[in-house]
């Protein structure tokens, strides 16, 4: 099987790595990773590239870092509404201040390729949250949910978004319960799927995006439960209108870290087409704080590190449908610097 040549870009360390990617406008399943923030028991946090492409053209954007780690921050790409700008953000987390749970959000300038503290906070600080890419007309916005903030589980939201070139936020829909460390997946412009977390270990909920509605309907529990997974949602490969939700790895009190994977296909309607959720394929080793996205064309799923076993981890690992079974490749580059609880997030093209 040939696998892509991968380009990604990972905050850590103290160097940043150039790489090779292709562009995401040749190739459906390219696309450059930012990977972002987290723990890497080495002080300051820089940047590193994996890009998913087969060309030969040179991205290295020499991104900045943070000068403390951030652990489990959330992430993802504003866009404006004047001209489509794009901009990666980071909002939350955990530092190592005197205050460590923090309400900042980070912007990523274009022209200095440095992170920068944007004026505007979340309502609240926010740790083990989630977040999702929501369109807001022609913006595309940052929907945060829940979390922790040092002295309550959330039930509140907050909404990112970018008017004009400067980012705005303002308290989303509360959510009919407190919630965190769950993880968040967007089926269509209208509907998410809510999974699990701290207290709620096997719970899915289907949910309205706040510009649809209030509609909160739960959904079929996961086999096992879990905290600290990562998931995804990536095209149906047996029905073209419908999606594959994957929810891997994690942790139990009861059995320490997870290997296992658990998939739930999903219609048109947003009905599960299966009762229940069903086995996927094991991951090679059992991880827990990872990083987890699609591929640019909706076909396979990527985890980025992570911690097993008493160390934080490198790899990169892709889940793909092939020969009618779901696999788990562990691919060829690595991390420069191993990490646990950081973020990823597609890197716009406009940055290379």
């Amino acid at each position: 099987m040939r696998l892509a040549a991968l380009c990604l870009i990972v905050f850590a360390g103290t160097t940043s790595n150039a790489c090779s990617p292709s562009s995401s406008q040749d190739d459906p399943a390219t696309g450059r990773l930012l990977v972002s923030a987290g723990q890497t028991w080495s002080g300051p946090v820089t940047s590193e590239i994996i890009s998913l492409g087969s060309d030969s053209s040179t991205c290295n954007p020499d991104v900045g870092g943070f000068s403390q780690e951030l652990l489990d921050p959330v992430g993802g790409i504003l866009k404006n509404d004047i001209g489509g700008k794009e901009v990666p953000i980071i909002c939350g987390g955990e530092t190592r201040a005197f205050n460590p749970y923090a309400d900042e959000c980070f912007i990523l300038d274009k022209s200095t390729k440095q992170w920068i503290q944007i004026q505007a906070r979340l309502s609240t600080p926010r740790k083990w949250a989630s977040s999702i890419a929501i369109d807001i007309g022609n913006k595309k916005a940052l929907w945060i949910m829940g979390g922790y903030n040092g002295q309550e589980t959330l039930s509140s939201t907050d909404i990112v978004t970018m008017d004009s070139g400067n980012v705005t936020i303002q308290p989303g829909p509360d959510l009919p319960f407190k919630v965190v460390g769950h993880c968040l997946v967007k089926l269509n412009a209208t509907t998410a799927l809510m999974i699990a977390g701290f207290g709620r270990r096997s719970s899915t909920y289907f949910l309205d995006l706040p510009t649809s509605g209030s509609r909160f309907v739960k959904g079929p529990s996961l086999s096992i439960g879990r905290k600290w997974f990562s998931c995804g949602v990536v095209k149906d490969p047996d029905n073209q209108d419908g999606q594959v939700v994957i929810v891997t790895g994690g942790y139990t009190d009861e059995d320490g870290g997870l290997k296992s994977t658990e998939i739930l296909r999903i219609g048109s309607t947003h009905q599960g087409l299966q009762q229940n959720w069903t086995s996927g394929p094991d991951l090679p080793m059992d991880i827990y704080d990872a990083a987890g996205i699609e591929t640019a064309d909706s076909k396979s799923f990527i985890l980025v590190g992570g911690y097993s076993e008493g160390s934080s981890l490198k790899t990169v690992l892709k889940m793909e449908h092939v020969n009618d079974n779901w696999q788990w490749t562990k691919l060829d580059q690595k991390l420069n610097v191993a990490r646990k609880s950081h973020v990823v997030m597609m890197l716009p093209d406009s940055f290379c």
